[in-house]
């Protein structure tokens, strides 16, 4: 009779569990919703309740509650709340270093993360070295042609751009850009990124002449304020402010639509 009654409650647990991870992950998808939409006030409620749920269901230091809390960082990083981002990127860091191998991808993107926020915050040292550690785990797991890689190398290479070190960066963005550009897998709007990055190093440096098509590709690729913006700049740097004013206007109604 033990046995049967281990068995039951097993079983009752389990269900209890699956209806469980099935609600976190309807939460997950509407929050992933959201965040597309650059909606991130309205994603941040969802993600802290599925992640509740995962914790309950899971346990705090299963490798899926390190997920959520890497989507509710990034809900925190793109509304610039570092202070409350850097805490969960730790701890999801932390445990996927216990749960999964030395060397797994998880944890490359933890590092990444982590380094995203170490940048942002001025702590440059810190954040190469993190950068250095993901690229290496990335470079031994997928080659160093996998379109994940060149994430990571822009990355690395803002946080170049960033110090001024355009001599470095400008590198890094090439390399970067050359793997997305030969990869079927890689999305539009990341070597859209990658072009408009390696574009404003073109702009810093005064070799318009080099940015100007990198931000017209982008800009085919995946319209944002933040590359348009690079555009209007060149524009005026080139004399052009009657064309500078009509692309200000274009950002204006960018940001207005996504405003909540």
């Amino acid at each position: 009779m033990a046995k049967a009654g281990l068995v039951l409650g097993i079983s009752l647990v389990a269900v209890f569990a699956a209806s469980d991870l099935e609600l976190a992950k309807e939460l997950g998808r509407q929050a992933a919703a959201h965040f597309d939409e650059q909606k991130y006030s309205q994603a941040e409620p969802l993600y802290r309740q599925a992640l509740e749920i995962l914790e309950k269901a899971l346990g705090p230091e299963h490798p899926g509650v390190a997920m959520t809390l890497s989507a509710l960082a990034e809900t925190y990083y793109q509304q610039e709340r570092f202070r409350e981002a850097e805490p969960l990127c730790r701890r999801a860091l932390e445990i996927r270093r216990k749960a999964l191998p030395p060397g797994h991808l998880d944890i490359a993107f933890s590092l990444n993360n982590l380094a995203e926020i170490h940048r942002a915050t001025g702590r440059y040292v810190s954040a190469a070295g993190l950068y250095r550690e993901a690229i290496a785990i990335q470079e031994k797991a997928l080659g160093p042609t996998h379109p994940n890689l060149a994430i990571m190398l822009n990355n690395l290479a803002a946080l170049h751009a960033g110090l001024q070190w355009y001599e470095t960066a400008v590198p890094l963005y090439h390399r970067a850009l050359e793997i997305v550009e030969k990869s079927e897998a890689a999305e539009s709007r990341v070597v859209a990124a990658i072009l408009n990055n390696l574009a404003a190093c073109y702009v810093e440096r005064k070799k318009y002449r080099e940015a100007e098509p990198l931000l017209l590709r982008s800009l085919r690729l995946h319209r944002t304020p933040e590359t348009l913006e690079n555009y209007s700049a060149l524009l005026r740097k080139t004399r052009r402010a009657s064309e500078a004013d009509r692309i200000d206007e274009q950002i204006r109604q960018l940001r207005s639509a996504v405003e909540p």
